[in-house]
């Protein structure tokens, strides 16, 4: 999770696919595909809805031994600004994932930081936790977790984190402005691809 949200009326959609390895659910079993959309409205408000599919995993195989659909899960998230970064104070959100349904990919967190440029390059910080707050089939951020991005001119970031379970890199480079490729090593060892579109409503 990010302190930023989506400015009023911006969006993104996209794909992504994590190896099995690094998966959120049915780690070591099956990869991991997400597809998701994710809007910006109202002063400071971001709203995103994900289907994450597991391929070969079949849903209620426990209660149907011979089902043929594949497990999937729905959720939705919010993300709410409470201040904006000015001066020495750095910017603060607060957000909710997967609010309702199974909560498989449940958090509650708070999250800040804020952003400098060093030269050419542009540096992001940010730190945040995640508590208990709700009951949940699993919690995907569990207690302290933090970011660095470094903005690499002209289209491409580079990022370090820790995501309160282990330590993730990843790459995204923005070819054509609207367009996002993206590439990480989750827990520095499965590798993770995505492709993303934004834009203005």
């Amino acid at each position: 999770p990010h302190w930023r949200v989506l400015p009023d009326r911006h969006t993104e959609f996209g794909y992504g696919r994590v190896a099995a390895g690094g998966a959120w659910d049915n780690r070591g079993r099956a990869p991991n595909e997400v597809w998701y959309a994710t809007v910006g409205f109202l002063p400071r408000t971001e709203v995103g809805l994900r289907w994450t599919v597991m391929p070969g995993v079949k849903a209620f195989e426990s209660v149907v031994p011979d089902s043929r659909l594949t497990d999937a899960d729905r959720m939705l998230s919010a993300r709410f600004a409470v201040l904006e970064p000015s001066g020495w104070r750095p910017g603060l959100a607060i957000g909710v994932e997967d609010a309702s349904g199974t909560r498989r990919f449940h958090s509650t967190y708070a999250v800040a930081g804020a952003s400098g440029s060093i030269r050419s390059l542009r540096l992001s910080l940010a730190g945040g936790y995640a508590p208990r707050a709700f009951s949940a089939t699993r919690h995907v951020l569990d207690g302290a977790f933090g970011a660095a991005e470094v903005a690499l001119p002209p289209r491409a970031r580079i990022l370090v984190e820790h995501d309160s379970e282990k330590w993730n890199a990843g790459f995204g480079l923005s070819p054509l402005g609207h367009l996002k490729l993206r590439a990480a090593w989750i827990d520095l060892r499965h590798p993770a691809v995505g492709i993303g579109w934004s834009m203005q409503l």
